[in-house]
C-alpha cells in the first residue's frame, strides 16, 4: 500500500465535494434539517404527555437517534457514491489504468468518509445542544466505541452496494440511497441501560 496514492484518492474526492454544492451541503444541511424536523416533532409529542421541566427523555432519545443515524448514513454513502461518481463521469477506466490498487482506492474513500462523519457529528451535536439542550457527551466513554460500530455498520452496507454495482451494473445504484433505510427498522438501540434521569 502506497500512502501517496491513498492521499491522491482522498484529495480527488475532496475536490469533488468542494466543487459540488450538493455533496458539500449534505454534510451540514441534512443533519440540521433532520434535527429540526424530528426534534421539533419530538418536543411537540413530549409536550402532549408531560408537564415540562428539563429535557424530556423522549426528545433526548429521538435527537440522539437522529445524530447516530446520520453517522451510519454518512459512512455508508461515501463508498458507493464515490464509485458511482466515477461511473457516471466515465472515469472508472482511468482509475484502473492508474497504478492504484483497489485497497488504496477504498482506503481513500474510507478516510474521506471518516472526515465527513466527524464534520457531520460535530455539526449535529452543536445544533442539538443549542436547540434542544441534548449533550452527546452524556453517553461518556461509550460514545467512542458506539460511533466506531456505527461507522463499521455503514461501511458494510456501502461495500455491499459497491460490490453489487460493480458486479451487476448501475441498475443497482438505487440501493445507495435506499438500502440503509430498508435495514433501519430492523436495527434498534437499547436505551434501557442508559440513564437519562439527569436531563
Amino acid at each position: 500500500m502506497t500512502w501517496h496514492r491513498v492521499y491522491g484518492v482522498v484529495l480527488r474526492y475532496f475536490y469533488l465535494v468542494r466543487r459540488s454544492l450538493d455533496r458539500s451541503s449534505e454534510v451540514f444541511i441534512h443533519p440540521i434539517l433532520d434535527l429540526a424536523i424530528w426534534g421539533l416533532t419530538g418536543v411537540y409529542f413530549q409536550s402532549l404527555f408531560s408537564d415540562g421541566g428539563g429535557t424530556p427523555v423522549f426528545v433526548v432519545a429521538l435527537v440522539s437517534g437522529i445524530i447516530f443515524w446520520n453517522v451510519i448514513w454518512r459512512a455508508q454513502s461515501e463508498v458507493p457514491f464515490g464509485i458511482l461518481e466515477d461511473l457516471w463521469n466515465r472515469n472508472l477506466l482511468n482509475m484502473f489504468i492508474a497504478p492504484l490498487k483497489i485497497s488504496e482506492w477504498m482506503l481513500g474513500l474510507i478516510i474521506l468518509g471518516f472526515v465527513k462523519v466527524f464534520l457531520t457529528l460535530v455539526t449535529a451535536g452543536l445544533f442539538a445542544f443549542a436547540l434542544y439542550k441534548v449533550n452527546l457527551f452524556m453517553f461518556g466513554f461509550h460514545l467512542i466505541p458506539f460511533i466506531f460500530l456505527l461507522v463499521i455498520s455503514g461501511w458494510w452496507i456501502g461495500f455491499l452496494i459497491t460490490g453489487l454495482v460493480l458486479r451487476l451494473g448501475t441498475g443497482f445504484q438505487a440501493l445507495a440511497w435506499t438500502l440503509a433505510f430498508v435495514i433501519a427498522p430492523f436495527s434498534r438501540l437499547s436505551l434501557s441501560s442508559l440513564n437519562f434521569s439527569s436531563f
